[in-house]
């Protein structure tokens, strides 16, 4: 640390614990002395209003019967890549550690206090921030170096021109105050450097990080990163926040239980949020599905969070149910709770963060729209939920909807509920082809094939069916049937996915409606085609899952407990000399983590010796 010896004015290295200093604030001007114009000599310094300032900054140290001050234009040498990274980490605790602060005010005059002291270009430089928060002594200064008073002095004043609280302003210790509200201190503050309004926060949040200028914006997304990696305040994510904020009605949140055992959020179909038009209604509004701008989970400034100033945590948000943030491979996977829609299985969704807006106490809610295979993007404005005490405390519910999300390049991706991809290539031999493949799930945005199919929990139970044909054998088809839903190990904070499989497989026979029996199926109610079968008293247990084989004769059931789980069915036609096997076998556990559980149903056709000697 350089620091300016007041009676010999000249720059003196301190590697250790520095003597008692005094430290200055200010706006920079055009006339600033840099540290190589310093150590050129005092008496050589062209006099002008850098060299005034250095001046007056000296006297008054003097005064305050301090020998060593420190002043950030001719105190760091900027041509030293190293020196000017280490003096950036370390600035917030020189400012913290300084016997006081004098801050230079050069567009203030005291007799124009209430006027020009809002307006100062003091309060809207990033630099400045910490420079104000950090030193336990504040003074302030005007142009003429005429005192204003201290920082506890004008504490009345600062509150409001700021949007600083009194505790952070006064010393308490700033992790009071959550990463939201801190983000939004330094909203419309500017630095001459885009990369500096990262760099100026880092003391803010007690972070360090390299400089890399020339990075841009992809500075302030390292700072979030860093912030992640040392805290689980999930307000980082609520920035976008619009005043008043808007709020979904109650009446479009409703708890579902009819079709699985835990209860299910989901949001009815009409909900959307507008991001545009009318911002000040608290209505729920359609969205304008033709130009939404798509956004990943991070900002890309600090002026994203200019209204976040009253988000605060959840104390004790689900249990510490949440898995903190992880970063890996350029990616960020978090856990959020997220509430489905009902509409459709590509549909706007919102995940609830741990934290509310303690001027409304309303539960901060962000909303993502689909795009199609496990991708979305996340909207710009987030929504206020009032959800009930009852559900904040007891974290059942908001548990059981936990879903692991991951970014990668600004896009949020969610990982597909369940997949199953489709072996049949040993059919070929037997002479069968594929003749047809439908869905329920429908729509363009259904991403399934006759190769692979994808269910995300917590919709309706879908079901796909594959039909092939050939020259001289009977028909078959293969009906897929999928239920699957959220929940959570039982004593364990862990997302999961309990999921049911329904596989059929049989030939048609020759009089039978093929066209018609796929409609049928199709569009048979889910609990009608899907029947949970046992034996004696006992109902299957939740963590149960069915593959049933529901043909002519009869239905059978098989219960998989195991992580690596399989179960075959068999069908022969009225010739006994041909034999269909299809076979599901399943990993809760797939290498890739794009998905909760993976599935692979292989599918065969056999022939007698009879069979093949003809």
């Amino acid at each position: 640390m350089w620091l300016i010896e007041i009676e010999s004015m000249k720059l003196v290295l301190f590697q250790g614990e520095p003597p008692p200093y005094a430290i200055l604030s200010h706006t920079w001007g055009k006339h600033e002395l840099s540290f190589q114009d310093f150590e050129k000599g005092w008496s050589n310094a062209e006099s002008n209003s850098g060299t005034e300032k250095i001046k007056h900054t000296c006297e008054q140290t003097l005064a305050d019967r301090l020998h060593y001050v420190w002043i950030d234009t001719c105190c760091i040498d900027k041509s030293s890549s190293a020196e000017l990274s280490e003096a950036i980490n370390s600035m917030y605790r020189w400012y913290q550690e300084a016997r006081v602060c004098y801050a230079y005010l050069v567009d203030v005059e005291k007799e124009h206090f209430a006027q020009q002291f809002p307006r100062s270009r003091w309060f809207t430089r990033g630099w400045t921030l910490q420079e104000l928060i950090a030193p336990q002594s504040v003074i302030f200064y005007d142009s003429r170096w005429i005192p204003l008073g201290s920082k506890e002095d004008l504490i009345e004043d600062l509150v409001p021109i700021t949007g600083i609280d009194k505790g952070s302003l006064q010393g308490e210790d700033l992790e009071k105050a959550s990463v939201a509200q801190r983000m939004s201190w330094a909203a419309k503050r500017e630095t001459t450097r885009i990369e500096d309004r990262a760099y100026s926060l880092l003391g803010i949040f007690d972070v360090n990080m390299p400089m890399l200028y020339g990075e841009g914006k992809k500075a302030f997304l390292r700072l979030q990163e860093e912030i992640m990696k040392i805290s689980d305040d999930q307000s980082l994510f609520s920035w976008g926040v619009s005043r008043p904020l808007q709020e979904i009605l109650s009446d479009h949140i409703i708890v579902k239980t009819a079709l699985m055992p835990s209860q299910e959020v989901v949001l009815q179909d009409s909900w959307d949020v507008d991001l545009v038009n009318q911002p000040n209604s608290t209505e729920v509004r359609q969205l304008d599905r033709s130009s939404p701008k798509l956004h990943g989970m991070l900002a890309h400034s600090p002026d994203y969070f200019e209204q976040c100033g009253s988000i605060i945590p959840i104390p004790n948000w689900l249990d510490h149910a949440c898995e903190p943030p992880v970063l890996f491979a350029k990616h960020l996977r978090l856990s959020l709770p997220i509430i489905e829609s009902v509409s459709g299985h590509f549909s706007n969704c919102i995940a609830i963060l741990g934290c509310y807006d303690n001027s409304t106490d309303l539960v901060i809610g962000i909303v993502f729209k689909r795009q199609g295979r496990g991708m979305a993007g996340r909207l710009l404005t987030p929504i206020g939920i009032r959800l009930r005490s009852t559900v904040l405390q007891d974290h059942w519910l908001l548990k059981s909807l936990l879903r692991r999300i991951s970014l990668k390049d600004h896009t949020v991706q969610f990982p597909v509920g369940v997949r199953i991809i489709i072996d049949d290539s040993s059919i070929d031999s037997a002479g069968y082809s594929l003749y047809k493949f439908k869905c329920s799930h429908g729509g363009q945005q259904c991403f399934c094939s006759s190769k692979r199919l994808e269910h995300e929990p917590q919709t309706e139970g879908r079901r796909a069916v594959l039909v092939y044909k050939s020259l001289f054998l009977p028909p078959f088809y293969i009906l897929l049937g999928k239920y699957s839903t959220y929940s959570t190990y039982a004593g364990k904070n862990e997302p999961r996915i309990i999921s049911r499989t329904m596989l059929r497989a049989g030939f048609f026979k020759p009089e039978d409606d093929i066209e018609g029996k796929l409609q049928n199926v199709l569009q048979e109610p889910w609990r009608q085609l899907y029947t949970h079968i046992w034996t004696g008293n006992d109902e299957p247990s939740e963590d149960a899952d069915y593959i049933l084989n529901l043909d002519d004769a009869g239905a059978a059931t098989t219960v998989l407990n195991h992580w690596h789980r399989s179960s075959e069915v068999l069908d022969r036609p009225a010739n006994p000399r041909i034999r269909l096997s299809a076979s599901l076998q399943r990993n809760s556990f797939p290498e890739t983590e794009d998905c909760g559980v993976e599935e692979k149903l292989t599918i065969r056709i056999s022939r007698t010796k009879d069979e093949l000697l003809n």
